[in-house]
């Protein structure tokens, strides 16, 4: 991919949520493995596989005459109690093993409770507190394992409340122009709306554009995000 890509992309990510059960690679079949390795995915072993992944990524670029830039997925809040063992042990795990060999490191965040019929206030607060909050806590970890600070890139945001239409409403918009001006101020390297179209949903659509199913509204018009971050850029 990275021959092939000839430069054209600068910035990689290996992996994506690996911490997640509901991620492919998450579990394996011991008994198909041919190397030992373990039945749950661990930070460490994200790690070990990192490093062979960006080795091999920076000798093609070097090879194309290109520079590219390699994140590694970190988890973006302490770990609640509930929390599987993968996620408690995430952090510590990868940093321990790769936090020398990332350029940058990767997290998300749907900023409000998961499946949450949530107000406009608890979504509007969590606009700048979110991340404010993930980037303590990332520099926090980077601090424990002895990692030198580097670039955080939020490659995934949005709200997921659910059941009032929120997400396709004007207050993801003033959510989403707030969450841009606290992404600036608190020192992220890059941030990435989730994401251009997806699925209608009886409103719980987390897409920029309608892909087509919104009842009596023409495919790909935006909706108030989109107006909200335009405006926001201008």
């Amino acid at each position: 991919w990275v021959r092939y890509d000839k430069g054209r992309t600068h910035y990689w990510e290996i992996g994506n949520e690996n911490y997640g059960n509901w991620e492919a690679g998450y579990r394996i079949n011991t008994q198909n493995n041919k190397d030992g390795q373990p039945e749950y995915i661990t930070g460490a072993l994200y790690g070990r596989q990192f490093k062979v992944y960006a080795d091999s990524m920076r000798a093609a670029a070097e090879q194309v005459g290109a520079t590219i830039y390699i994140g590694a997925v970190l988890y973006q809040q302490p770990p609640a109690s509930y929390d599987y063992t993968s996620i408690q042990t995430w952090n510590q795990g990868v940093l321990s093993q790769a936090g020398a060999a990332a350029d940058f490191f990767i997290v998300h965040d749907y900023f409000t409770g998961y499946q949450t019929n949530s107000s406009v206030e608890d979504i509007l607060k969590t606009g700048t507190s979110v991340p404010a909050s993930v980037m303590s806590y990332v520099r926090s970890q980077l601090d424990a394992a002895g990692v030198s600070q580097k670039p955080v890139a939020l490659t995934e945001w949005n709200i997921q409340a659910t059941g009032s239409k929120q997400n396709v409403s004007y207050i993801a918009g003033i959510h989403a122009a707030m969450v841009l001006g606290a992404v600036i101020k608190d020192g992220f390297g890059e941030a990435s709306r989730w994401d251009l179209a997806n699925g209608w949903s009886n409103g719980d659509d987390q897409g920029m554009f309608n892909s087509g199913d919104e009842p009596g509204i023409p495919q790909w018009n935006p909706r108030p995000a989109f107006y909200y971050m335009y405006y926001f850029q201008r």
